[in-house]
């Protein structure tokens, strides 16, 4: 599936090829990011193929690319991602101009014909549906909340609801992300009454508070409780079914 693999390769890159500490987020936090960086790679660089992403942090890493970035206090955001990528877009056009008439380059040009694309798409359906059954068989057994907790990977609501396993009416979906919204305004407050985050996590965290409380967008709460949503959906359709 291109959204597992994108997820893992941003994961890799940043943890092997940068001097983020990403392994000493909250597992929470980590997902939250990794959703972010995913979703803004979906949304603005369509073009860039899963390995390329990769690629980009090779590059990074050995100076490859005309950039420098400061990871303040081991700190990665999005915007880190975005000049990455633009650095290595800036690079592939002069390796494109350079050489545009081979024929190999020409090959690694050729977008991925629709047809696999489709299939990939449908076989990582397909190892969502199965996840979930031996999640729900193992729930029925065991009754461990926290497993679920664990098990469930990035984008299963979506999947699942979109195959029709997960359904939920649209009154019982409010109520999901009112819940989502609570949850991760309660961890935002934890985490400022504990006093441990920097300034400018803090001042992050305090800006979502607000919104949530003032009913404002915010797009680094709603990429949080969007996050939440997609794990709670799951869990709250296998307690049903149980």
């Amino acid at each position: 599936m291109q959204y597992k693999c994108l997820s893992e390769n941003v994961f890799m890159g940043i943890d092997l090829y940068t001097t983020a500490n990403i392994d000493e987020l909250h597992p929470d936090e980590q997902s939250v990011l990794i959703h972010s960086c995913v979703e803004q790679i979906l949304e603005f660089y369509k073009m860039l193929g899963v390995s390329e992403v990769k690629d980009a942090f090779k590059m990074f890493a050995s100076n490859k690319l005309v950039l420098k970035l400061i990871f303040y206090k081991g700190k990665f955001f999005v915007n880190h991602l975005s000049d990455i990528l633009d650095a290595y877009l800036v690079h592939r056009k002069k390796y494109i101009s350079a050489y545009e008439n081979q024929s190999n380059l020409l090959e690694w040009r050729k977008p991925k014909p629709e047809e696999v694309v489709k299939e990939r798409n449908l076989q990582a359906a397909k190892d969502i549906k199965e996840s979930y059954k031996l999640l729900l068989t193992h729930f029925k057994e065991n009754g461990d909340l926290e497993y679920l907790e664990k098990k469930i990977g990035p984008n299963w609501g979506k999947v699942l609801v979109k195959e029709g396993v997960v359904s939920f009416t649209m009154e019982e979906k409010g109520e999901i992300v009112n819940e989502c919204k609570v949850y991760v305004a309660k961890q935002i407050e934890n985490v400022l009454l504990a006093g441990k985050a920097d300034a400018v996590t803090k001042k992050g965290l305090k800006d979502m508070r607000a919104a949530f409380k003032n009913k404002e967008h915010n797009s680094d709460f709603k990429g949080r409780w969007h996050a939440r949503y997609d794990k709670l959906i799951v869990i709250k359709s296998i307690l049903k079914a149980h």
